[in-house]
């Protein structure tokens, strides 16, 4: 009997949901969809969580808390806190063909490998003691490439020396700055003069060096120049070799430490063992506010609150005739408990389908996008979908859903049959105003969804295109061992490299100086002041090392030749038009004088902006030897034997002078292009021109003349510098070995920061995905629930509409009417959108606030953090205010169209046909 009576309201339930197909369609897909977006997010969200994770722990290790020290801790590791550790021991500097230090030299243990996921590229670690795994782009420092069981000569600076004559900088500071930058004629005497500057360094003798081989047996992934080594310089161990090879070189230099503990006690030890040990660090980079999870618990918030909403958004549409059923039913009989089988039969054959169909399409989804993002992610995608999280979620959705829809049950069945009655019409405006918020909380979210995307994404976009427009590898001319060959980087090598796998794009360009002149230089007194007082860096100041009393009198200047492919670098810089065959022929160029101020250039107190040359004018330079053979030369470039004849000259002469018409001016400081950083003009007078004009000024009536860049008149036109920018799709094996060799065939300098700028830009470009997978998710599921809630609140107006146009109110009307409203609901939704992403940028910078108090005496307030923060991430990475109108329009637009389109298609239909 009980059983026939299930079977019997299981019916009635059934043909109820039929009746009504398109109410029941939508209420089905709005809850099918809620669960595809919980269960897509949440699974999507999970793994590009645990990718950014991995990445972070693949680029600065695993470690918690850095101790650099010159001793060992001892005790300080018995700490109940450290639940492991990694150990390095530096035991000098190793270092290039001066006395610049690149890394240091010493041990890893095996701990520290796995703690800090230290690997090799290509080989593997020591295991003898004449063996050395060292980094690729130390490697390219020294001049080798990247063949393993090649013997390489290393010149090490152990504890004593460094000791006896301070500690150089590494590779990252400014010693090593001055000797590595190119394009200067100075470089070794500003290396001089910097060290020289502090009274606690003085340059190393040839007997404070050591001299080892080695064998190469293993390149090691980057990791010096990631890791964070605290405010002293600190060399960490670039080049590994065994513990007897380290113990070869003398005592330990530094001992450092990698400590691992839990993530909530990392700063609270970092600060006490700071108290012993100043140079104590924390790897904020893996762990700290900038490494936080806020996407992920930003997605997850914003995964719970849309399912709610979107459950009471639905239940109040259906709320009035929800209510009307029951008091029908009421009316005919039906018992309490009978109601409520029927509302438990028809909530759960609307759900059990619709969240088996969610999981179902959510699983698929999410299996064809991870497999996706697997095939292009250019690092290892890692999968992690939190099955008890999204089991949780479900819970929540299926206990909102039974919650509304039961409560409105016991509501409507409260009082007497004609109470209910009257509560009828109290109970549609009460709905209405339930699915007002609903709807309202619905398209908020997803103008948080759209303004999240845009702001979050700006840092990711900067920062990957910062390091995008970075060289991944600089390549200069070579001077040979006498001090005086010099091997140019020729057309040929260029090409050769440009079709290697990876390379995206080169910058070459030959550099020399000169003096320059012009018509009425001596009457400008801007050039006057020049000629009269040199200022900044001159061009050939070193040159007093090679017998010349001094330099000539004149307006000295740099001059460039730049290769064809980039004339566009400068030509958009150019005021003027550009004669392009006169430029390729060497009779035109680009006057090159940077701003300092936006008026001008100031100088001495005084700001000039008249330089005597204007567009059309010709300008001269005059190329100057240093000296020559005394026996002449059939060759541009002499062997060994002959350069024993070669005498300086006592003064600097003239050897070719080179016309051209100015027909383009350059005012904006090129040194602010990542491309161009290297493109000086020390003088304030620069000169630009092709390789024609350039050649000119190798030029000369005889072989044999020593002239600038230690190039020989005459020789083979070459670039002294060139740029390499690589592509994501560049590695080891495919792209950086096969540079190495090049370079190394060709006798070229060659510095190599692919893996670490390649590093950065998977950082970006990992945040970047996360953000957009998954807003643009979000958003789309967000929209499909409100273009089916919209659909079924339509279907429930239909009488309502009827009834307006039956009064008299023209469907135009009802469409303006409906467009307003539509209109305010947008403009609402951008509001509490804005409100919404506030607060999300409040929460997430709350960690860094309490650790930036902790650990500064600054006072400044939580909002002066904000602002400070918001003027970094956002506005120095790009935020426009074009752009966020643009964002915000398209949301405002997609939430109109959502709330209009579905009601405005039941008003095609007829009257007959709405109130039928």
């Amino acid at each position: 009997m009980v059983a026939a009576m299930h079977n019997y309201l299981l019916d009635i339930t059934w043909n109820g949901l039929k009746g009504k197909r398109k109410g029941s369609a939508c209420l089905f897909a709005a809850y099918f969809l809620s669960v595809t977006f919980a269960i897509l997010n949440v699974s999507i969200t999970g793994s590009l969580n645990k990718t950014r994770e991995e990445l972070r722990y693949d680029m600065y290790g695993e470690w918690n808390v850095a101790v650099y020290s010159p001793d060992p801790l001892g005790a300080a590791l018995q700490e109940e806190r450290i639940q492991s550790y990694g150990t390095a021991k530096t035991y000098g500097n190793l270092l290039d063909s001066g006395v610049t230090p690149l890394t240091g030299i010493g041990t890893l243990d095996d701990s520290l490998r796995t703690l800090g996921r230290l690997e090799v590229v290509s080989g593997r670690f020591p295991a003898k003691d004449n063996e050395i795994a060292i980094e690729a782009d130390t490697l390219s420092s020294l001049g080798y490439d990247y063949k393993l069981g090649q013997t390489l000569t290393l010149r090490i600076m152990d504890k004593s020396a460094i000791e006896k004559h301070g500690a150089l900088l590494g590779k990252d500071g400014g010693a090593a700055e001055q000797n590595q930058t190119v394009g200067n004629s100075d470089t070794v005497l500003g290396l001089s003069h910097t060290v020289g500057e502090n009274s606690n360094t003085s340059i190393p003798g040839s007997n404070d060096i050591i001299q080892k081989e080695y064998i190469l047996c293993g390149v090691l992934r980057e990791y010096t120049g990631l890791w964070d080594t605290g405010t002293v310089e600190v060399a960490l161990v670039g080049a590994c070799v065994t513990e007897n090879a380290a113990k070869e070189l003398g005592d330990v230099c530094s001992y450092q430490y990698f400590l691992s503990t839990g993530r909530e006690e990392s700063h609270g030890l970092s600060q006490s063992l700071r108290r012993e040990y100043e140079n104590t660090v924390e790897n904020n980079s893996a762990y700290g506010p900038m490494a936080k999870d806020e996407y992920h618990y930003f997605n997850l918030a914003l995964i719970l609150a849309i399912t709610i909403a979107a459950v009471i958004a639905i239940c109040s549409i259906q709320l009035k005739e929800q209510m009307r059923s029951l008091h029908l039913f009421r009316t005919i009989g039906a018992t309490k408990q009978q109601l409520s089988i029927i509302i438990f039969y028809e909530t759960m054959l609307l759900m059990l389908p619709a969240a088996a169909g969610g999981i179902a399409a959510g699983s698929m989804a999410t299996w064809a996008l991870l497999q996706l993002l697997m095939e292009q992610s250019p690092s290892a995608f890692h999968i992690s979908i939190p099955a008890v999280l999204a089991a949780g979620i479900l819970l929540l959705w299926f206990g909102a859903v039974f919650l509304t829809r039961f409560l409105t049950f016991r509501y409507s069945l409260r009082g007497s049959l004609s109470a209910q009655k009257r509560r009828l019409p109290w109970a549609g405006r009460r709905g209405r105003g339930v699915k007002r918020l609903g709807l309202l909380l619905l398209s908020s979210a997803s103008m948080v969804t759209v303004i999240f995307c845009y702001m979050e994404s700006l840092a990711p976009i900067y920062m990957d295109s910062l390091w995008s427009q970075s060289s991944s590898y600089t390549i200069n001319q070579t001077t040979g061992q006498n001090g005086f060959q010099s091997i140019l980087i020729t057309d040929a090598f260029m090409e050769r490299i440009k079709s290697l796998p990876g390379i995206r794009e080169t910058v070459a360009w030959n550099q020399s100086a000169g003096t320059l002149e012009f018509s009425g230089m001596e009457e400008n007194p801007f050039a006057s002041l020049l000629m009269e007082h040199r200022y900044g860096v001159q061009v050939w100041d070193a040159i007093e090392t090679a017998g010349q009393s001094a330099a000539p009198e004149g307006l000295w200047c740099r001059a460039y030749g730049i290769a064809e492919e980039n004339w566009e670098k400068f030509f958009q810089y150019a005021d003027g038009e550009i004669d392009r065959e006169k430029f390729r022929d060497g009779e035109a160029v680009l006057l090159y004088l940077p701003y300092n101020t936006e008026a001008g250039i100031e100088l001495d107190g005084q700001l000039y902006q008249d330089f005597g040359v204007a567009l059309g004018d010709t300008v001269t330079i005059t190329a100057y030897g240093m000296g020559e053979l005394e026996e002449p030369i059939p060759s541009p470039v002499p062997g060994d034997d002959s350069l024993k004849s070669y005498k300086p000259y006592q003064q600097l002469m003239p050897t070719n002078r080179a016309k051209a018409e100015a027909v383009g001016i350059i005012t904006a400081n090129l040194e602010q292009d990542p491309c161009l950083t290297l493109f000086q003009s020390d003088n304030y007078y620069a000169v630009i021109g092709s390789n024609a004009f350039a050649k000119k000024l190798m030029e000369a009536d005889r072989n044999g003349i020593l002239l600038d860049k230690e190039i020989w008149s005459n020789q083979a036109y070459g670039y002294t510098n060139a740029f390499i920018y690589t592509g994501m799709d560049a590695g080891y094996f495919s792209t950086d070995y096969l540079m190495a060799k090049s370079a190394a065939e060709h006798c070229l300098m060659f510095t190599n920061q692919r893996e670490e700028h390649a590093a950065y830009r998977q950082e970006a470009l990992q945040a970047l995905l996360h953000i957009w997978i998954c807003g643009i998710c979000m958003f789309l599921i967000l929209a499909l629930i409100l273009l089916n809630t919209e659909m079924l609140h339509g279907f429930a107006q239909k009488r309502s509409f009827a009834l307006l146009q039956a009064i008299g109110m023209s469907r135009r009307q009802l469409r303006a009417r409906l467009a307003a409203k539509g209109l305010l609901m947008a403009l609402a939704s951008c509001l509490l959108g804005h409100v919404g992403y506030f607060l999300f940028f409040a929460l997430k910078h709350i960690g860094t606030y309490q650790k930036f108090a902790e650990e500064t005496d600054d006072t400044g307030t939580f909002f002066e953090l904000l602002k400070a923060q918001f003027t970094g991430n956002c506005l120095e990475a790009g935020w426009s205010l074009p752009a966020h109108l643009s964002f915000c329009a398209f949301g405002m637009a997609c939430v109109f169209l959502l709330f209009f389109a579905p009601q405005n298609r039941v008003l095609k239909e007829t009257i007959r046909e709405r109130l039928s």
